[in-house]
């Protein structure tokens, strides 16, 4: 029987909204809104961003960067650099930043590794399978 991609493609959608829902539940306690913590897990990964670069990285207006970094500023989870144009600074993250993502991290991935120890071995195969090609959907451009 041939699988429809689009049914397939519903089916994923619902279950990742789903699983990131209770992720984020298993998360309540952090201090960090999802988009807060989108900015600073990118500072972590892709180093030091202008507030433009930000906004376009992150695909929201330069208003909205501007007010997160504020708060992450305020709250000293990134700090501003200067770069040799002193019109521009650059952002980045604090170590109070990093830590806290890696807190997350961990309950999330407590909270999943749990559910996922529930698992039978056969089921827990087959997600490890599925892994490289998630992956490799990640890396796609969705925009079609």
């Amino acid at each position: 029987m041939e699988i429809d991609p689009f049914a397939l493609a519903s089916d994923l959608l619902a279950a990742n909204i789903l699983l990131t829902r209770r992720l984020r539940e298993a998360d309540r306690s952090s201090e960090l809104t999802t988009a807060q913590r989108s900015v600073i897990s990118r500072l972590i990964n892709h180093g030091p961003h202008t507030l433009g670069e930000l906004a376009a990285a992150e695909k929201v207006r330069p208003p909205t960067i501007t007010r997160i970094i504020q708060y992450l500023e305020r709250e000293d989870f990134v700090v501003r650099k200067s770069t040799s144009d002193k019109r521009v600074s650059k952002v980045d993250y604090t170590s109070k930043a990093w830590t806290t993502l890696e807190r997350a991290k961990t309950r999330r991935t407590n909270s999943l590794g749990h559910q996922i120890g529930e698992l039978t071995s056969s089921q827990r195969q087959k997600l490890q399978e599925i892994i490289p090609i998630l992956n490799r959907l990640s890396e796609t451009n969705l925009d079609r």
